[in-house]
């Protein structure tokens, strides 16, 4: 769930006028309400399953090592400081709950603000509100369940469907081609085809081709009337999960969709330390 920022000030009980003062907030007292409700649902749904709730640091001294994810930098300069020391905002509360796992925290979850530059859109602004949780020992399944458990709630949907696609199907039911043989050429040529507008200037890799593919084509239908989990992706873009060696090797990991929205991932943490570095 995304939520702006909010201003201190009165809450009104509908949108506000056009010729409202510039300090009103854009939010609602029903969407605040809203909003509390749902925090307070969530709580309850990993009290009752015994997850503790931690609270880590939104400052760090590394940024992001995610190449699709861009750090807000701010800087420090206090005492033992005397020049400045840069600190990033976090981008997601990831490193700080692994070091929670690693020294015995036990199940852990963290409702927190992170931060991304350059990504203000209709979909989020540079701040919004992220949920992170890890559960140590699961499958890959049974995390999706639970994923699924608990969007139902939040959603006050207790019979919504839950379907299951691979990454390869998704690509060869929709757009007739197969995303683990296929060249960047060719999958520009199917962007070029399938009216992804700039695709002729782009000059892209094959997972940035996918990407753009899975993003303008694919996307929009996924999850209709159903919460729908992408699963089995190119190992190439496994970032920090295992890798399922096979016939066609694929990276532990899922996407979950609801109206042409995606709502969550998750993934079977890489834990070789050799292969990470």
């Amino acid at each position: 769930m995304i939520i702006g920022p909010v201003m201190p000030g009165p809450v009104t009980t509908g949108p506000a006028p056009a010729s409202s003062p510039e300090w009103r907030p854009t939010t609602t007292r029903a969407a605040i309400a809203a909003r509390a409700t749902l925090l307070a649902r969530l709580r309850d749904f990993f009290g009752e399953r015994g997850v503790l709730e931690v609270e880590t640091p939104l400052l760090s001294r590394a940024a992001t090592t995610d190449p699709a994810l861009a750090s807000l930098l701010t800087r420090y300069t206090g005492p033992g400081a005397p020049d400045g020391q840069p600190l990033y905002l976090h981008t997601s509360p990831e490193y700080p709950m692994k070091r929670l796992l690693a020294a015995g925290s036990g199940p852990i979850y963290q409702v927190c603000k992170v931060f991304r530059d350059g990504e203000r859109g209709r979909r989020h602004h540079p701040e919004f509100s992220l949920l992170e949780w890890y559960r140590q020992g699961w499958t890959l399944a049974a995390l999706m369940d639970e994923v699924a458990d608990l969007c139902r709630l939040l959603l006050a949907r207790p019979d919504l469907p839950v379907r299951h696609l691979t990454y390869q199907r998704l690509f060869q039911d929709r757009l007739g081609l197969d995303p683990f043989q296929i060249d960047a050429a060719n999958l520009r040529r199917a962007a070029i085809d399938a009216g992804v507008p700039g695709a002729g200037t782009l000059d892209l890799t094959c997972d940035g081709w996918l990407d753009l593919l899975l993003t303008h084509c694919l996307e929009p239908a996924l999850g209709r009337g159903a919460l729908t989990f992408i699963t089995d992706y190119p190992p190439s873009q496994a970032a920090l999960a295992r890798i399922r060696p096979g016939p066609v090797p694929v990276a532990e990991r899922f996407e979950c969709y609801l109206e042409g929205m995606e709502l969550a991932n998750g993934f079977l943490e890489l834990t070789d330390a050799n292969e990470q570095r």
